[in-house]
C-alpha cells in the first residue's frame, strides 16, 4: 500500500513530489529535511535532486511492522551507513513534541502570515484553554491580521509549554485517534540508495 500511495519515481511538480517516497528520501538527504520547501515546483525539477532520486530503491518487507524502516546507504567509497527507525516520529509510539510542532507550524505558516503573526497564532493556538473568544485563533489564522489590528494582544502570552519535550497535545489527539479507530499508519519497510 504504501509504495501504491508514495511510489511516484518521477515527479513533475510539488504536489506530485509529496507522493514520491523517492522525492523524499532525495531532499531529506541533500537539504536535512524533508518539509514545505521541500515540496516545491522548483525542487522537483532539481538536477541534483533528480539525480539522486533516481539512485533510490523501495523495497517492501514483509516481516516489519508497518512503521518500521531500516534504511542503507552506499557511499560512493564503498562505504554503508544504516539507520533503523523502529517507529517514525509523529507515531503513537514516539509521538511529537511539542517544539516540533511548533516548528512544523512555523514552516508552514511563516511565508504565508508573516514570522510576527504566526508567532501570535501560535501563541493564541498554546493558550486556547484560556482563551475567550476562540474565534480569535480564526482571526489571526487570515494573513494581514495582526497588522489590522485583528486578534487579542498575545506578546506577553507564553508560546510553548514549560518543558519543550513534552507531548501533551500529540499523546492526546494519538489517543482519540486510537479510540476512534482511525488511527493510520504509512511508512516504508525499507529503503535502499546506491
Amino acid at each position: 500500500l504504501v509504495l501504491e500511495l508514495t511510489g511516484k519515481r518521477t515527479p513533475q511538480v510539488g504536489l506530485e513530489g509529496k507522493f514520491s517516497v523517492f522525492h523524499s528520501c532525495a531532499v531529506a538527504l541533500l537539504h536535512g529535511a524533508a518539509g514545505e520547501k521541500e515540496y516545491s515546483d522548483a525542487m522537483v525539477r532539481d538536477p541534483k535532486v533528480i539525480a539522486l532520486r533516481d539512485r533510490i530503491d523501495a523495497l517492501i518487507n514483509p516481516k516489519l511492522r508497518d512503521d518500521e524502516v531500516y534504511v542503507h546507504i552506499r557511499l560512493k567509497d564503498g562505504r554503508t551507513l544504516e539507520k533503523y527507525i523502529e517507529h517514525a516520529i509523529g507515531s503513537k509510539e514516539v509521538p511529537m513534541t511539542n517544539a516540533q510542532l511548533e516548528a512544523k507550524f512555523r514552516g508552514l505558516a511563516d511565508d504565508i502570515l508573516g514570522p510576527q503573526q504566526s508567532a501570535k497564532l501560535l501563541a493564541l493556538a498554546w493558550s486556547l484553554p484560556e482563551l475567550p473568544d476562540a474565534a480569535e485563533i480564526c482571526r489571526m489564522s487570515v494573513p494581514g491580521a495582526a497588522k489590522r489590528g485583528l486578534g487579542v494582544d498575545v506578546r506577553e502570552r507564553r508560546v510553548g509549554p514549560a518543558v519543550a519535550e513534552e507531548r501533551p497535545l500529540a499523546a492526546r489527539r494519538h489517543r482519540r485517534e486510537a479510540e476512534a479507530g482511525r488511527e493510520r499508519r504509512i511508512a516504508l519497510h525499507q529503503i535502499q540508495i546506491h
